[in-house]
């Protein structure tokens, strides 16, 4: 692969920076050949590059050697190696690796306990439950978190006692892992619903109702969805919160009434003012027999992401009038619908709804939309057809106007046997000049500031890391891009997302920029850039509530949270306005770490 054999020789570089970024370089690229040369930088006398070939070498599982792995995470090798290799021990999918991980939850060390709990937090691993459980009283916040979300996806019944303790937990973090695992327990487990414990869960979970933490809260209401069983009271406590004034509340309400296949309490939520308690209705009920009848009545609804979301949650095996319903969305006037409409077009048995000619003259028309939506998903459903000629048409689109669609062609003539054909990504079309002036403007500190009514998320840029992208941030933000969106998206203690002028996790700026994979990790904090493919940023960020190491090398960082992290980003809300983004309204000392305040 072009790069590999230049980077292992940077690889022997005197500077150690160099090692490390040919190190990280090498791992994005996951070329095996590479991993000689990794497992030689393990043993770097600079523990930095060391621990980079390490997390390097887990980005080639399984084409590494899992027994030579495994020795890094022994106390062989110095701490920063081991605990890097056991945080990504989950990336070789087996009950070894796992097995490995769940040997170290004993350690006297926080860092190997925390490190060995993340790992079983990304890979079902039940032989480790006990030992999880009990951890759920660890000193380490970080440890009983990555305990309680481990127990979630091994969902054994037996855990709802200790993860019902976590309820209380003093940390958010714990407390919203274990109400998030206790639904995945309710869902998986069915004859939890009515016993005694279940229904004191129910009742401490009504209690969250109002924890001081929005994600907790939130969090909590959905899940009590799974407990209306158990505790008679608990549909009434959901009724009282989608009638009540907060906005996020009333969201999770209506999908755990939904969810729960409480008819008579979700059929009047259908005419609801709030557009996002409708989509979560649509959402909640996608699977279930009343679902028919609430896409009927909200196929023409006002709001755009309500047509797509209608249009996405037809089962595939349906039959008219719903099948109907994704047809007659090809005409829809906004684009995210009709994209939606068509990527349905791609599954099997829908595919037969509408005539490959069709496809075709519906792309031929989309050339000329700004937003790429609907021609990105009018290629990958005529490229799901089987006709004579598909892979020329295929090849023919290496050199079509848009990079996405010049990506997806050259992966499907690759899944079809074909020879991948080499394409520009994102072609150069920026004067030299320009890119000049960035440059220069990318040398020097650079803050943003979010404003919004809660107060202000200050953000020091990662200019010298991400130059492209926070210089795309600060422009956008100076055209006034950013104000009146929201925080469109909250995932409690994940990330708070927001960027979308369309406020539906949709919209963009109308162009792309290229990612820019840096070493900066996506510790608390950090500022991402949202993507839906390689090459895809655009205007939609992220900021992580937490660390989240399994983003680390995925997404561009280009920027961390300087201020006002646990007074306004760990409090906000999905739906949130974001009045403004200021650039360089807090002026803010470059530094190689980020300061919470």
């Amino acid at each position: 692969m072009a790069g590999v054999t230049e980077l292992i020789g940077l690889a022997s570089d005197p500077v150690a920076s160099v090692r490390r970024a040919a190190a990280f370089a090498l791992g994005e690229i996951g070329d095996t050949t590479s991993v000689e040369t990794l497992f030689a930088l393990t043993s770097d006398q600079d523990l930095e590059v060391a621990a980079s070939a390490t997390e390097a070498l887990s980005k080639m599982a399984p084409g590494v050697p899992f027994g030579r792995y495994q020795a890094l995470a022994s106390t062989e090798f110095p701490a920063g190696v081991r605990a890097m290799a056991i945080r990504y021990l989950f990336r070789f999918g087996t009950d070894e690796a796992s097995a490995t991980a769940a040997m170290l939850l004993e350690s006297l060390d926080p860092m190997i306990r925390v490190e060995a709990t993340y790992a079983l937090s990304r890979r079902a691993f039940t032989p480790a439950r006990r030992k999880l459980e009990a951890l759920l009283r660890d000193d380490e916040v970080l440890v009983r978190a990555h305990a309680a979300r481990a127990l979630g996806i091994i969902a054994s019944g037996d855990s709802l006692n200790a993860l019902f303790d976590a309820l209380t937990d003093a940390h958010p973090w714990v407390r919203t892992n274990a109400v998030r695992s206790i639904g995945q327990l309710a869902e998986k487990n069915p004859t939890l619903h009515t016993s005694e414990l279940a229904r004191a869960t129910a009742r401490q979970l009504t209690s969250m109702a109002t924890d001081p933490d929005p994600g907790a809260r939130a969090t909590a209401v959905e899940t009590l969805g799974r407990f209306v069983e158990a505790d008679t009271s608990a549909s009434a406590t959901l009724t009282g919160l989608v009638n009540g004034n907060d906005a996020w509340l009333q969201e999770q309400a209506a999908l755990a009434l939904a969810r729960a296949g409480l008819v008579d309490a979700t059929s009047p939520l259908v005419g609801h003012a709030s557009a996002w308690v409708r989509l979560r209705i649509v959402e909640a009920t996608a699977a279930l027999p009343q679902g028919d009848a609430i896409r009927e009545r909200l196929a023409n609804a006002p709001e755009a992401m309500i047509r797509a979301a209608v249009v996405g949650a037809i089962p595939g095996a349906a039959a008219e009038p719903q099948t109907r319903l994704i047809v007659a969305a090809l005409d829809d006037e906004d684009v995210v619908v009709r994209a939606t409409a068509l990527s349905r077009l791609a599954e099997e048995p829908l595919r037969a709804l509408v005539s490959r000619e069709r496809l075709s003259a519906i792309l031929d028309a989309c050339w000329s939309e700004p937003m790429n939506d609907a021609r990105v998903s009018a290629v990958e459903a005529l490229a799901s057809y089987d006709f004579d000629g598909r892979a020329a048409w295929l090849a023919s689109l290496i050199s079509a106007p848009d990079p996405v669609v010049r990506r997806i062609a050259s992966e499907k003539l690759q899944q079809l046997g074909e020879t991948r054909l080499q394409y520009t990504p994102l072609a150069i079309d920026r004067a030299l000049s320009e890119y000049e002036d960035i440059a220069r403007w990318a040398a020097a500190p650079h803050s943003a500031t979010i404003r919004t009514s809660r107060g202000d998320i200050d953000i020091a840029l990662h200019t010298i890391e991400a130059p492209m992208t926070a210089w795309n941030f600060a422009t956008l933000a100076k055209r006034g891009y950013f104000d009146g969106t929201t925080f469109m998206r909250v995932v409690p203690n994940f990330v708070i997302q927001g960027g979308d002028p369309r406020n539906d996790m949709s919209g963009g700026p109308g162009y792309a920029i290229r990612d820019e994979i840096n070493q900066r990790r996506y510790t608390r904090g950090a500022v991402g850039m949202a993507l839906s493919g390689l090459d895809t940023g655009g205007s939609q960020f992220f900021v992580t509530h937490s660390p989240q190491p399994h983003l680390d090398g995925g997404y561009t960082v280009f920027g961390h949270v300087a201020g006002g992290m646990a007074q306004v980003a760990d409090l906000v809300e999905r739906g949130e306005r974001v009045d403004t983004v200021l650039i360089d309204a807090t002026p803010l000392e470059r530094t190689g770490h980020e300061v919470m305040r």
